[in-house]
């Protein structure tokens, strides 16, 4: 037995060893293989034509013509700018809707006709450089300070030397560019929807009024902070103003929600990310929402979604929930979570409402839904409405489904809620930045803005705090980044933003 045991353990021995042979070979290979890096780019190329922005009537005066463009596997140069080590990215995307929500201009301004267009994105260390749209194998589009430019290839090759060389005569550019990408990335602007109760004394009824505040930040303190009334809602095509407007008519009180787009695309193109002033009715430019004795409460406003609490008064008060589609607000057809999540919506909604639709005479609606704040993210919440002693009543329910990025963006909680409480128990609600430099936190009173170092709060005293009106909640929020922000700030006041006080 002792014998049998020897031998077994060495035959365990052998196959061991062998194992580790065959492992160390396969290590040994993947690490001599080389990396092949796909450059979706490369040789030298040229800055040729300004094709749109706001330089094309000082175009002999354009410092970007004639300038050069490097690609090369250790460095991407564009004019005096460039990057070492690159990484590129690169995506298919739809023309109309990139073009639209990106850079907010029209594939014929660009003179594109492609259904789909190639994006290559160029990185450094993460961090973004430049962007370029594939026109054809000879030709590139790059997006340089608001402009657009044409760039043509001039040779597919460029010699290790040439970059080389480059580099060591030039690193003082290269410095300045960096601070510069800095500079640009730190901005970061937050528009924030404000719902303010003020009450109708004249009808006895709820009655709320709306607000947009904007803040900016920059050079790590906030920059400029404004206010105007009703929602300012940046959207694909533009910006687009909200209100809601009430109505008396005899016995008969009524609210209107009023849609009036500020920017209008100059694409004649019926879509509906594609608005032309010439498809719209001058008797029509606001569209409404309608409805005798039906007040309208809004929950939440995305760039493309609308949520509203509808309050029947002509049926007891009956409150209902409703989300719409901006462009299709005024056909009065609410969307389901099945429309927007897909087939599964619809046992979702009724596994929310299981514990529910025990309740006398309750009426069970897959559209009697809505988005709410809740712990520092948009949640749906579902609604069953019932009856109780000839009083009309309401429960509501979570919803176990995350909305999507399309209808809910940078919806991303730096500091997790739990954390946050205990650093600041007064806190309602926290936004959080895409750029990770601040967060905003919103308590009964005032909204307090802090900055961030490495996913936390720099200094427990924050760098603004700035009133709130009276009993408001946030219902809208929307984050700008880089030279956008700038772009949503004149926006903003162009339409009627005030400087505001704040501490």
């Amino acid at each position: 037995m002792k014998r049998f045991m020897i031998l077994l353990f060495a035959l365990l021995n052998i196959l061991i060893l062998s194992a580790c042979n065959i492992s160390e070979s396969n290590i040994s290979d993947k690490i001599n293989t080389p990396i092949n890096k796909n450059i979706p780019i490369l040789g030298e190329w040229k800055i040729k034509k300004h094709i749109y922005g706001d330089k094309e009537g000082e175009k002999d005066e354009d410092l970007y013509l004639g300038k050069k463009g490097l690609f090369h596997k250790d460095a991407v140069i564009i004019g005096e700018d460039y990057v070492i080590e690159p990484t590129f990215k690169f995506k298919k995307v739809k023309t109309d809707n990139y073009l639209l929500y990106k850079y907010k201009v029209n594939p014929g301004s660009l003179n594109l006709d492609k259904e789909e267009i190639e994006i290559i994105s160029v990185f450094n260390d993460n961090q973004y450089f430049y962007e370029f749209i594939k026109v054809d194998k000879n030709h590139l589009i790059v997006h340089i300070d608001d402009n657009f430019y044409e760039m043509e290839q001039i040779t597919d090759e460029v010699s290790d030397e040439k970059i080389a060389k480059y580099l060591d005569s030039d690193e003082s550019m290269f410095r300045a560019f960096d601070a510069k990408k800095r500079e640009e990335e730190d901005q970061t602007g937050l528009l924030l929807g404000l719902k303010i109760p003020v009450y109708d004394e004249v009808n006895d009824i709820p009655q709320w009024e709306y607000q947009t505040m904007w803040i900016n930040y920059g050079d790590d303190n906030v920059i400029n902070i404004y206010e105007l009334d009703d929602l300012f809602v940046p959207r694909k095509n533009g910006f687009w103003m909200i209100d809601v407007e009430r109505s008396v008519d005899e016995d008969d009180v009524g609210d209107s929600i009023n849609i009036e787009p500020k920017f209008i695309s100059d694409d004649k193109e019926d879509s509906k990310d594609n608005v032309s002033i010439d498809d719209i009715d001058n008797d029509k430019l606001k569209e409404t929402l309608k409805a005798s004795s039906v007040l309208k409460n809004i929950l939440f406003v995305g760039n493309d979604y609308i949520s509203i609490e509808d309050i029947d008064m002509g049926s007891g008060a009956k409150r209902t929930l409703k989300v719409y589609t901006v462009d299709n607000i005024e056909n009065e057809k609410p969307i389901k979570l099945s429309d927007i999540i897909g087939e599964e919506g619809k046992d979702i909604f009724e596994e929310g409402a299981e514990n529910l639709l025990s309740l006398d005479s309750a009426i069970f609606n897959e559209s009697n839904m809505g988005l709410f704040r809740q712990n520092g993210y948009w949640i749906f919440k579902g609604r069953v409405n019932y009856k109780k002693n000839n009083e009309e009543l309401y429960k509501d329910f979570d919803i176990k489904a995350i909305p999507p990025e399309e209808m809910v963006s940078y919806d991303e909680l730096k500091i997790p809620w739990n954390k946050l409480k205990m650093q600041i128990p007064q806190a309602k609600d926290i936004f959080s930045s895409p750029n990770e430099d601040i967060i905003v936190v919103e308590n009964r009173s005032a909204l307090l803005i802090y900055e961030l170092s490495n996913g936390k709060i720099k200094d427990m005293s924050p760098i603004k705090k700035i009133p709130l009106p009276d009993k408001s909640s946030v219902i809208m929020s929307e984050w700008a980044t880089g030279g956008y922000t700038d772009t949503w700030e004149e926006e903003f006041i162009e339409n009627g933003g005030r400087s505001i006080e704040n501490e």
